[in-house]
């Protein structure tokens, strides 16, 4: 079973994911900051984190690293509405899987998570 982890206080996003969960019976988990999500990550089962980095303002290189030795298979995927070079650059060396620019178009954002469906599975 997979699980979309969701860092943010976006409501329409994580209830566009609970929606998806009630098709496709994924289990979907919202957390407040990195640090919870962090403690509730499960090296079992296959991950696909959703951070909202205009939430959080700061995805740390730590967090990224001790993340991804807890659970191999996670798949991270980064919401931003700073489209900023600086920003870009800064979220990709963090070695994050996907980067998608606020607003959310709909139909990309089901392609990002079908491929990392297909990749955690």
């Amino acid at each position: 079973m997979i699980e979309f982890l969701f860092v943010g206080d976006n409501e329409n996003l994580f209830q566009y994911l609970r929606l998806k969960d009630q098709h496709l019976k994924y289990i979907v988990s919202n957390y407040p900051d990195l640090k919870s999500a962090l403690k509730h990550l499960n090296a079992a089962r296959s991950c696909i984190m959703f951070i909202d980095n205009d939430y959080t303002q700061e995805i740390s290189c730590y967090f990224i690293s001790v993340a991804r030795k807890l659970n191999r298979k996670l798949h991270i995927i980064v919401l931003t509405g700073d489209d900023s070079l600086n920003n870009i650059r800064d979220i990709k060396e963090k070695s994050i899987n996907d980067i998608m620019l606020k607003p959310l178009d709909k139909d990309r954002f089901e392609l990002v998570i079908n491929k990392a469906i297909l990749k955690v599975s």
